[in-house]
């Protein structure tokens, strides 16, 4: 089994993903992320232009000249401690000459990263959180004492490209963020997690890390499909 779902509905537009947000009405707006990855991403028949660009030119030939296999949005990967699943907004398959790549893509307009480790966790955190935070760290070879300043959006979507390119035998594993925030907002926070993975974070860059064949990266959008 891929361990994706029981089956997969191939998307009929952009606008059939919207039914799969935790909370479309709210989510489904021009100039919202959701939104504004979709109409890019449908529109692309692969990957978008400035994704391919950055992952051509990123030194890395694991990452380059990457065919388009399967994109499936709003991935939800489960996690240990809570029912809760970390919900990709675009989890792809790419292909080239060396295998498969795992690519968790986290699309943002404006929107935060949402809490730090610290808020998540709270005063008295739970069993099950505990528990998530000692699976993700162990994923990521950090200190669980350590992160709090980093934010929990961050850490779980990158162990689910992890999570899913060891269950599909992918050769590497990559958690993108694709930005259209005008003033770069969220990168400062992208940018402390990628140093503490000990990677070299830049805007439209790709970074390697501390982990062995995990990849995270930064690629600006085509302010284009904003108002789409």
């Amino acid at each position: 089994m891929l361990g994706f779902m029981t089956y997969y509905f191939p998307g009929n537009g952009p606008a059939s993903w919207k039914q799969l947000l935790a909370d479309p009405e709210k989510q489904w707006k021009v100039g919202k992320s959701a939104r504004t990855l979709a109409n890019c991403w449908e529109a692309s028949d692969g990957f978008p232009p400035d994704v391919s660009a950055v992952l051509n030119a990123s030194g890395y030939e694991q990452l380059s000249n990457l065919a388009f296999v399967a994109g499936f949005p709003e991935h939800k990967v489960k996690l240990p401690g809570g029912s809760r699943s970390s919900q990709t907004d675009v989890y792809v398959l790419g292909s080239n000459r060396y295998g498969l790549a795992s690519i968790a893509v986290e699309g943002k307009v404006l929107e935060p990263f949402g809490d730090t480790v610290a808020d998540w966790l709270g005063d008295a955190p739970s069993k099950g959180k505990q528990i998530r935070l000692r699976f993700l760290a162990e994923n990521l070879s950090l200190d669980r004492d350590a992160i709090g300043d980093l934010r929990y959006q961050l850490l779980h979507r990158t162990v689910s490209a992890i999570l899913e390119g060891r269950r599909l035998h992918a050769r590497t594993y990559t958690m993108l963020v694709h930005s259209w925030a005008p003033n770069r907002e969220g990168f400062d926070d992208y940018a402390a997690f990628a140093e503490r993975l000990r990677g070299t974070p830049s805007i439209n860059g790709i970074t390697d890390t501390h982990v062995p064949n995990l990849y995270v990266g930064w690629v600006t959008g085509d302010p284009r499909w904003l108002n789409s």
